[in-house]
């Protein structure tokens, strides 16, 4: 059963930005199976073997191994990032909100994620948006999904915090971050 949160500010997602990603990966996939057919099709037509002087070996040459070999190696690795991509959030909760017990994350890779009140540093105003920063980030990644862990580390590590703004978010981004900052005062 799923846990039901109190919100007192939350910031829907941005779910249409997200299942059109989602769709546009599944046409990748049918691109590379579109790709490795032909590339079959005309293998005999338009390749030739040479002899390698790099890699003392015969390889073959000309657009169908070129086109074959990019669209299996994509052809693997979509599937792989169409799940992640899918489950980095809940469509069920909001994208980011308020709950009387912390700052409740849903968004890159930080499902359904509350941080305490006194972990939160400071709220930054920076470009594009806003910047959480967190007291202790090892609490954060601690509390984050097991499969998800490295991801939320290295974004820690590189950003400094989190970054929220329009691009996930639909909603009154600057009126949330306003009611952030007067309960972590």
């Amino acid at each position: 059963m799923a846990k039901q949160y109190n919100f007192s500010h939350q910031l829907p997602l941005q779910s249409k930005k997200i299942k059109t990603a989602l769709i546009i990966l599944i046409l990748m996939i049918g691109v590379c199976i579109l790709g490795i057919v032909l590339a079959n099709i005309f293998w005999d037509e338009f390749t030739t073997v040479r002899y390698s002087l790099k890699h003392r070996r015969n390889i073959d040459t000309g657009w169908p191994p070129f086109v074959k070999g990019w669209c299996s190696l994509f052809l693997c690795v979509l599937p792989l990032v169409i799940p992640m991509l899918y489950f980095m959030q809940d469509f069920k909760n909001p994208s980011i909100g308020l709950t009387p017990d912390g700052l409740f994350i849903n968004q890159q890779l930080m499902r359904n994620m509350i941080v305490p009140y006194t972990n939160i540093a400071a709220v930054e105003d920076i470009l594009d948006g806003y910047k959480i920063v967190f007291k202790n980030n090892e609490q954060v990644v601690k509390n984050a999904v097991f499969l998800f862990r490295p991801f939320v580390k290295s974004n820690l590590n590189t950003n400094k915090g989190v970054v929220i703004n329009q691009k996930f978010s639909k909603g009154d981004v600057r009126g949330l971050m306003e009611e952030l900052r007067k309960r972590i005062a």
